[in-house]
C-alpha cells in the first residue's frame, strides 16, 4: 500500500503486537477462573474465525488464578443446548453474546429471553455479580433485563499484515463483492442482490452442519425467502489465513443481518480498511459510526451504492480515520480485568 492512501495510520501501534506472552495480571488484580471444561465457542476447531473468541481466549487464559472471579467467557453457551445441565453456586460475571432480537425461527435455542428462562441459567442468576457486552445496544437492554453492572467492551481482534489498497482495487476490470459469515444473518441475500455489470458476487461458505442447518432455515422460514434469485454466485470453501486476508485485501465485503451486537466480519473489515456494504443497525453504528458512508436500509440500494467509486473510497478512508485502539485483545483484557476487580471489591457504580 503507498502511503498516499492511507487517511489516517491509525492502526499502526497496534499491529499485531499485542500477543498473549505480552499480557500479565498485576499482583493486586483478582484474576479470573474460566470454565475450560465446557466447550470452548473460540476453539480454532469449532469458530471458523480468522481471530475470533479464541484470539480473545489467548488473552484470558492469562489471567487465570486458582481464587479469582468465575468468568463465563460465553454465557449462550453454558445455557442454550438442549440437556445442558451446568449452573453456577458462586458469583460469576458472564459474556453475553447474542443479540436481543436472534429470530425465533432462525434459532429458537438462541433468544436470549428463551435462555433467561431456563431454570440452570434462572439459578445462576442468583450468583450473577456483573455482565459484560459487546455493544451498547445490547448492553442498556441486559443492565434492565438482569439489573447487574453491565460493562460494555468492544470485540477485539488481529491487525494483519495485508491491508485493502484503494488504488489497487479501482484498477480491477471486475470487482468482487465477498459475502463472509454466517450467524443471525440472511446467507442468501449475497444471492439476491442485483450488483453492476462489472462485478461478480462470491459466498465465501463454511461446510459445517450447522452452517448448513441455518441456511434450509432461511430457505424455508425467512421472511426474505421469497426475494428472487439474480444472477450468478461462486461459492468457495474456507480459506486459510492468509488466502482469507488476501480476500479482504483485495475486495469488497457484504453483509445483511438479521440481528447483531458485534460481528467478527465487520470488525475484520475495519481493522483492515475494507469496505463492507451492510445494512444500517444500532450495534453496527457503534463499531462503523453512524456516518459510514456504505451502509444501506434495503438490499435494491446496495447497486447504486457499488456504481459510485467516489462513495467506496470515501468509505475507505473514512475506515482508516477509525480510532481503531479498541482493537487490541491486550487492551479488551485489561478493561474487563479492571471491571473484575471492580466487582470483587465492590466499588462498580
Amino acid at each position: 500500500m503507498n502511503r498516499s492512501e492511507q487517511a489516517k495510520p491509525a492502526a499502526a501501534h497496534l499491529h499485531c503486537a499485542d500477543t498473549p506472552a505480552l499480557f500479565s495480571i498485576q499482583n493486586n488484580d483478582l484474576g479470573i477462573k474460566l470454565p475450560l471444561h465446557l466447550k470452548q465457542m473460540g476453539a480454532p476447531e469449532h469458530c471458523g474465525h480468522r481471530s475470533g473468541w479464541r484470539h480473545v481466549m489467548d488473552h484470558l487464559r492469562q489471567c487465570q488464578r486458582p481464587a479469582g472471579m468465575l468468568l463465563d467467557d460465553f454465557v449462550e453457551r453454558t445455557f442454550q443446548h438442549p440437556g445442558s445441565t451446568q449452573e453456577w453456586h458462586e458469583p460469576w460475571i458472564g459474556i453475553f453474546h447474542h443479540p436481543r432480537y436472534v429470530p425465533h425461527w432462525y434459532d429458537p435455542s438462541a433468544v436470549p429471553s428463551v435462555i433467561f428462562q431456563k431454570t440452570t441459567f434462572r439459578n445462576s442468576l442468583k450468583h450473577l455479580a456483573g455482565a459484560v457486552t459487546l455493544s451498547t445496544t445490547l448492553g442498556d437492554w441486559l443492565a434492565k433485563e438482569l439489573v447487574v453492572p453491565v460493562k460494555v467492551l468492544k470485540h477485539p481482534t488481529e491487525i494483519p499484515d495485508q491491508q485493502f489498497s484503494i488504488n489497487q482495487w479501482e484498477q480491477q476490470a471486475t470487482k468482487t463483492l465477498v459475502q463472509v459469515g454466517w450467524y443471525c444473518r440472511n446467507s442468501r441475500a449475497i444471492y439476491q442482490l442485483r450488483v453492476p455489470d462489472d462485478y461478480k458476487k462470491v459466498h465465501l461458505l463454511q461446510d459445517r452442519p450447522w452452517v448448513h442447518n441455518a441456511l434450509q432455515r432461511i430457505d424455508n422460514l425467512s421472511p426474505t425467502r421469497h426475494r428472487p434469485l439474480i444472477g450468478d454466485v461462486q461459492v468457495i470453501e474456507p480459506l486459510d489465513n492468509p488466502s482469507y486476508d488476501s480476500l479482504l485485501a483485495h475486495n469488497l465485503v457484504f453483509c445483511e443481518y438479521l440481528d447483531v451486537s458485534a460481528s467478527n466480519t465487520v470488525i475484520e473489515a475495519i481493522a483492515r480498511n475494507t469496505p463492507i456494504v451492510v445494512n444500517r443497525h444500532p450495534a453496527l453504528e457503534e463499531y462503523l459510526g453512524i456516518d459510514y458512508p456504505l451502509f444501506y436500509e434495503h438490499l435494491d440500494e446496495v447497486a447504486a451504492l457499488l456504481t459510485q467509486p467516489g462513495l467506496i473510497r470515501s468509505a475507505y478512508h473514512y475506515l482508516g480515520a477509525l480510532d481503531k485502539s479498541w482493537l487490541s485483545a491486550e487492551t479488551f483484557t485489561r478493561q474487563l480485568m479492571t471491571f473484575v476487580n471492580q466487582i470483587g471489591t465492590g466499588t462498580t457504580k
